[in-house]
């Protein structure tokens, strides 16, 4: 009883923590769309400036690709730490396969 409790507990932690981040998101996605209304752009029309070099200095070029490269190995990372539901089922299907030579060991 007191690991389902436990559990339990961790279920409902991880599920508030997900609306809480859930929320941020919306907040964060709404501020933004502000700032674009405020601006008179689209994002199109962002992604359209920040990809062309012609718009900034040499220097100002080379931060902002360090600073995207930044990012992509930020998020490379942790796409990588995602687990897979069904490859760790089938792992773990693999491991359930008990041999007829095999010998119980405690």
């Amino acid at each position: 009883m007191d690991i389902e409790n436990s559990l339990e507990e961790k279920i409902k932690r991880t599920d508030r923590r997900v609306q809480e981040i859930l929320m941020q998101c919306q907040r964060d996605q709404e501020e933004f769309s502000q700032i674009l209304l405020e601006l008179g752009t689209s994002t199109q029309e962002l992604q359209e400036h920040f990809s062309d070099p012609s718009h900034f200095s040499p220097s100002e070029w080379e931060e902002i690709e360090a600073e995207k490269n930044k990012w992509d190995e930020m998020l490379e990372n942790e796409l990588q730490q995602i687990r897979n539901p069904s490859e760790i089922e089938k792992k773990m299907g693999e491991r359930r396969n008990i041999q007829e030579h095999w010998l119980f060991v405690r």
